[in-house]
């Protein structure tokens, strides 16, 4: 395969890029999920993402509190890792949004409520391969 550009001057289709010179990688989007995520005071949530096959995921959607979450990382679905990564929320006409892009991602992700107050995401991702 052979891409042509034309050329201004003569109004010719001339060579610029053939398939033994580029590589293309595409990105797979391999499922969206909406689900709720309740969380008490202080506490993780019983919600896990599994992310095995994936490299990369978006994280999306509303909090009942504006509050920040934890984004919690496991290898092996046993022990999870509290991690600098957070859902910060942001005032959307009156609704606590938040969004986050996590590449290289881990097997499995969940969710930790450091605050004093219980809270509940309504959580849509997108993960892809």
């Amino acid at each position: 395969m052979v891409l042509n550009a034309l050329d201004i001057s003569t109004a010719q289709p001339v060579p610029c890029i053939s398939s033994n010179e580029i590589l293309l990688i595409k990105k797979l989007k391999t499922s969206v999920v909406s689900q709720s995520v309740a969380m008490n005071a202080n506490a993780a949530s019983a919600v896990i993402i599994d992310c095995r096959q994936n490299k990369t995921i978006n994280l999306y959607g509303t909090s009942t509190t504006n509050n920040l979450v934890n984004v919690s990382y496991s290898h092996d679905n046993i022990v999870f890792f509290k991690t600098n990564n957070k859902l910060s929320m942001i005032d959307i006409g009156g609704f606590n949004t938040f969004h986050l892009t996590l590449e290289n991602i881990p097997n499995y992700i969940r969710f930790y409520n450091n605050n004093g107050s219980p809270i509940t995401l309504t959580l849509e991702y997108v993960l892809y391969n």
